[in-house]
């Protein structure tokens, strides 16, 4: 555990630089030691940034996204797409203990995966922890998107407090490549007490080395709607 906590404060050490840089910047800043491997568009006006570091364990990946103004959010998954770490706006989140630890290996070869794992919270509200528990199923069939192929799942998972009264229940749809080990959003439906939010940041455009818009931070597609999906 000590080896993911390092990554994750590394990484946090990133996410403030890259809040604190030039507004003007438009293209991602690889950290030294560091490998960028695809850049994705995605179809609500953001754009992630997909890499890995020599100082992580093998498998891991970090990821940056941003949008219009900038980086919004950032995290830290192993080789099973297990939730490491996540920063996002004044909140930091790293895995404390995984009793049922989420597996692409198993999605891929049974179809479906559980999880079941235990998050610590640092933010405005202080430390706290929460257990998420869900599922991943691969449900749909294959498609191609820009070139790449991909697997259509669905997905459910709540985020539980200490009384194991559900905070968030999340449902909806993703996309995930065996050979990228990776999971792309899709459109999902997240209600968060008497809210209830829509979203589909689907992916629409992705890009490796030597490919157009490779490392760009700046949001290609969708920027034109505000306050996507909201319902009160």
């Amino acid at each position: 555990m000590a080896s993911r906590i390092l990554t994750g404060a590394s990484l946090g050490a990133l996410f403030g630089a890259l809040l604190a840089g030039p507004a003007a910047a438009q293209e991602f800043e690889v950290p030294e030691g560091c490998e960028l491997q695809l850049t994705v568009q995605g179809r609500e006006c953001a754009v992630t940034q997909y890499f890995i570091c020599e100082e992580d364990p093998e498998g891991f990946r970090r990821s940056i996204q941003f949008r219009e103004d900038g980086a919004t959010g950032a995290s830290v998954v192993d080789a099973e797409y297990q939730w490491v770490q996540t920063i996002g706006g004044a909140s930091r989140e790293r895995l404390v203990d995984a009793e049922d630890p989420a597996s692409l290996s198993e999605l891929f070869e049974t179809g479906e995966d559980s999880f079941d794992f235990t998050l610590q919270e640092d933010g405005p509200r202080g430390t706290n922890e929460y257990r998420v528990v869900g599922i991943d199923r691969l449900e749909g069939g294959e498609v191609e998107i820009d070139g790449v192929p991909l697997q259509r799942t669905i997905f459910a998972y709540q985020r539980l407090d200490e009384d194991g009264e559900a905070l968030i229940s999340v449902t909806g749809e993703q996309y995930v490549s065996e050979d990228l080990r990776l999971f792309f959003a899709g459109p999902e439906t997240a209600r968060i007490g008497g809210r209830v939010i829509e979203s589909d940041n689907s992916p629409v455009r992705f890009a490796r080395e030597g490919d157009p818009g490779f490392g760009d931070i700046r949001p290609a597609f969708g920027c034109d709607v505000s306050d996507i999906g909201f319902r009160p």
